[in-house]
């Protein structure tokens, strides 16, 4: 969407905001590494968020963790990474 805001030259208000996964529970923190690496082997800008840089973000005190994609776009993980759906 970015490229053809540039290439039609509109001029919008076109922020990119990331995207953030985050873990609720204690388990869930052992998958945040391999979800940073896949999203950066496809290409993505990703960061593993510990609870305090977390917090920073995002002021929750249920929230321990999490993945903060600062690039691409909001799809669906199952649709673009078959590692998501388990077939690989």
């Amino acid at each position: 969407m970015k490229a053809d805001l540039e290439r039609h030259r509109i001029d919008a208000a076109w922020q990119e905001t990331g995207l953030l996964s985050v873990a609720t529970q204690p388990h869930e923190l052992d998958e945040l590494d391999a979800e940073a690496a896949l999203l950066r082997r496809y290409g993505w800008e990703a960061a593993v968020l510990d609870r305090d840089e977390l917090r920073a973000e995002v002021a929750s005190p249920t929230y321990l963790g999490g993945v903060l994609q600062r690039t691409g776009v909001s799809s669906s993980a199952t649709e673009t990474m078959p590692e998501f759906r388990g077939d690989s």
